[in-house]
């Protein structure tokens, strides 16, 4: 069985994401920030991560960052429903830093779940 972790401070958007996923055939693990899904990633081995770039705490690019540090083959799909805020573009930053796919909120549910079978039937064996 494929597994997905889901990384965003909101429930809601949590539980949204996780019927979606696991409508899919997906087995689905949730991080409420980037500090509980390094602790997650010690006990799970997803096949790819869904991850909110602003949250409290441990924000998304550094969950990136840290997360493809001890989990290079991770495929990650970072989510931002800022877009630009300022002079920074969070979703290309999310890129450079080890995302391999950056989408902006709201997403259609089809196109995050596409998304995700397709980095993973893509990734290497």
């Amino acid at each position: 069985m494929t597994t997905i972790m889901l990384v965003d401070d909101e429930a809601p958007i949590r539980s949204l994401l996780r019927t979606a996923f696991e409508a899919k055939g997906f087995e689905v693990h949730e991080a409420e920030n980037g500090i509980a899904a390094l602790k997650l990633i010690e006990t799970v081995e997803p096949d790819a991560a869904v991850i909110d770039l602003v949250m409290p705490g441990m924000e998304g690019i550094e969950t990136i960052r840290r997360l493809r540090a001890v989990k290079p083959a991770l495929r990650i799909v970072a989510l931002s429903g800022g877009g630009n805020m300022g002079f920074v573009d969070f979703l290309k930053y999310a890129r450079q830093l080890g995302a391999d796919e950056a989408l902006t909120k709201p997403v259609v549910l089809k196109d995050l779940v596409s998304c995700v079978s397709r980095l993973i039937n893509a990734a290497p064996a």
